[in-house]
């Protein structure tokens, strides 16, 4: 496989050199449902930043027409660490489709990184009501990008709670002066949770479990509802193969969005 894009992160929730997308070059003897040329994205790669990549067929996945290798390379540790999240608690379904969390209150914490954007996205596509918890404006405004149906502040400083009505014309007292989103609100959500996506909880999975989750995170990236770039949520920073060194470090030490690495 000839790489066009590697994904880089940090931690368990986005693994350095794990994902990527790119065309397959060749494939060997026996290997059903790629051909030369397709475009595909891969997981558990254990190194993507470089040119080229010898996989097994089960971690090179068809990347759905009209898919772009930014998404394709964005997936992976991110997408299928936010699937377990939302899939791992008794009784909740195995594998997600629209519809699967449909009456179902999910609480995300936090909004800013890979596999934050990811959950809240998988929920909302699996028809979730999806509640994020932040810590600033600028949070917020990534939870209502990624498609968040509330989200929740913290109270202003000095205590009390946020009228609604405040986020029109920014917080009081916030660092940045921000305006909040409009269904921004610091009051606690007035249903408890169904599901509370613990990322942290997430990274160890069955082979039955990932390739639950590889289907399912194909099927949403088809249907646009796993989305990268500022208009989602996760802003991009790029970086040239020869600066790879200065993707991890970025990675490292700002866990606002995604990095990528053109190859």
């Amino acid at each position: 496989m000839h790489v066009a894009a590697a994904g880089s992160g940090r931690g368990a929730a986005g693994t350095p050199r794990h994902d990527g997308a790119g065309v397959v070059d060749a494939v060997g003897p026996d290997v059903d449902g790629l051909t030369a040329g397709d475009f595909v994205w891969v997981w558990n790669a254990s190194g993507t930043a470089r040119e080229y990549l010898i996989l097994p067929r089960r971690n090179v996945v068809p990347l759905p027409p009209g898919v772009s290798f930014d998404v394709g390379a964005s997936l992976g540790v991110p997408a299928l660490t936010a699937h377990r999240a939302l899939t791992a608690a008794a009784g909740e379904p195995t594998r997600l489709v629209p519809g699967a969390l449909t009456g179902r209150v999910v609480l995300v914490a936090g909004a800013a990184g890979p596999a934050e954007n990811a959950t809240i996205q998988l929920a909302s596509w699996a028809g979730a009501h999806v509640v994020v918890a932040v810590s600033s404006p600028a949070e917020a405004e990534s939870a209502r990008a990624a498609g968040a149906d509330h989200v929740r502040l913290p109270p202003p400083p000095g205590g009390g709670v946020l009228p609604p009505a405040a986020d029109r014309a920014g917080l009081p007292g916030s660092p940045d002066g921000a305006a909040l989103p409009e269904s921004a609100e610091s009051a606690p959500f007035p249903e408890p949770p169904d599901i509370v996506a613990d990322l942290a909880a997430a990274a160890d999975m069955t082979p039955d479990q990932q390739d639950e989750a590889v289907a399912s995170v194909t099927a949403a990236a088809a249907a646009h509802r796993l989305r990268v770039g500022a208009e989602a949520g996760l802003p991009i920073t790029r970086f040239p193969l020869a600066q790879v060194a200065a993707a991890y470090e970025t990675a490292e030490r700002h866990p606002t969005g995604k990095v990528l690495i053109d190859i």
